[in-house]
């Protein structure tokens, strides 16, 4: 380290002549530079009312350009060649000035769009509305003429773009207003035709005064089928008891209270008598039974009325089977129909309500179009203005560079060459 101080020492003037000279290079150099200003000027991106996000119609109309949108329009090629259009069109620029914007490269680099984030989050970053349009010149007054002819194209983009946005919004909002009164005149003719077809009260009153027939011809038919199983248990009894009555009876003839009955002569109908010897006194004669006679009569007259119950029966069973079909049938059209009828419901909401959004804001456009209202999204917060400090060069820091850069290039060379010698 001591032979390293001292070889730098020793080339103390070799190194002090080379600073020096590095720093002189260096100032002629700064003092060369040509100088370059810049100015700026901020826009706002501030979409009008209409556009909002939280406007109901903001859905019906093209949507809002966001500020990662204007940055690539802003710096896209067109952009930057009308920028170099409107500033020819000032007629205060040197012709060797404005032969430099015809390269598109070159305007570029001289000019550059500041746009901060405002926000992190998981879905994304959210943008600052304002964005600083920033333009650098050879004087203060081309770099204000530069920055003001960049916000004035911005400004005449946004217009155009909204120009084209609005075209046929009119028409767009007519069209869409015109089928949702179609559509909510088609589904109110819907309803009316419904209500003529189907009266809700009237068919529930139907269906109840059915159900209350169905009702009563089942308390009719247990009725009936409980007489009819009494009559049933009724005719079996006077049948067993038919079956247990002879059909005719046995009379003895005798004289006149002298008829003796002996055992003999009761079995005397065992015998083979002719018809001469059976008309003879003492002798038996066959009648018709009565009870039995009278026992047949009933039954046929109960069987009759059993046939009788029975078809009823059967008849009030059939007459309960159609009602119930009826009765089913009417449920099942109540159904549909009270479906049919919430769906239409369901439709006319929304319809009326898209219907009275889109009268609304029809109104609004015809009056925006009428009064040919400027709704662009950019604004112009402030114009430019000249600056009063160039940004390059930065003569001091090129200085001190330079002179830095000389001293250690000199200590390098000095410490190289006494490597060399071997001095160290």
């Amino acid at each position: 380290v001591t032979r390293s101080l001292l070889a730098l020492w020793a080339g103390r003037y070799l190194i002090v002549g080379g600073t020096l000279a590095a720093f002189a290079a260096a100032t002629v150099v700064a003092f060369l530079l040509p100088k370059t200003f810049e100015s700026s000027v901020p826009l706002i991106l501030l979409p009008t009312p209409i556009k909002q996000a939280g406007d109901p119609v903001s859905a019906l109309i093209p949507r809002v350009l966001s500020v990662t949108d204007y940055e690539i329009l802003l710096t896209s090629d067109g952009t930057l060649k009308e920028v170099a259009d409107k500033v020819r069109q000032l007629g205060t620029w040197p012709e060797r000035d404005l032969e430099s914007l015809d390269e598109t490269s070159r305007l570029r680099r001289r000019m550059r769009l500041q746009i901060e984030i405002t926000e992190k989050t998981a879905y994304g970053v959210v943008r600052s509305p304002v964005m600083l349009l920033k333009a650098r010149a050879r004087t203060p007054e081309q770099a204000r003429d530069l920055a003001q002819a960049w916000a004035q194209v911005a400004e005449d983009l946004a217009n155009r773009l909204y120009q084209k946005g609005k075209t046929g919004l009119k028409d767009f909002v007519q069209t869409r207003f015109s089928d949702t009164r179609q559509d909510l005149l088609s589904v109110r003719a819907q309803i009316r035709d419904l209500e003529i077809e189907w009266n809700d009260e009237l068919e529930h009153a139907r269906m109840a005064k059915t159900h209350s027939r169905l009702l009563d011809y089942e308390e009719k038919a247990i009725d009936l089928a409980m007489k009819i199983e009494a009559t049933t248990t009724e005719l079996e009894e006077l049948r067993s008891k038919l079956a247990e009555e002879p059909e005719k009876k046995v009379l003895w003839k005798s004289p006149p209270m002298t008829a003796v009955f002996l055992q003999e002569q009761v079995g005397a109908d065992k015998m083979d008598l002719t018809p001469e010897e059976t008309k003879q006194p003492g002798y038996r004669d066959e009648v018709l039974n009565e009870t039995y006679i009278y026992l047949k009569h009933k039954v046929t007259l109960m069987e009759s009325e059993l046939a009788g119950m029975e078809k009823h029966l059967r008849m009030l069973l059939d007459s309960m089977e159609a009602l119930e079909q009826e009765l089913q049938e009417l449920r099942e059209e109540t159904a549909h129909r009270s479906f049919e009828r919430k769906q239409l419901d369901q439709e006319e909401s929304p319809l009326k309500h898209s219907y009275d959004l889109l009268a609304s804001k029809l109104e609004q456009a015809k009056v925006a179009e009428t009064e040919e209202a400027e709704m662009a999204d950019i604004k112009i917060v402030s114009d430019a203005v000249a600056p009063d400090r160039k940004i390059r060069p930065l003569r001091s820091l090129i200085m001190a560079m330079g002179g830095m850069l000389g001293f250690l290039l000199s200590a390098g060379c000095v410490w190289t060459r006494a490597l060399l010698m071997g001095l160290l």
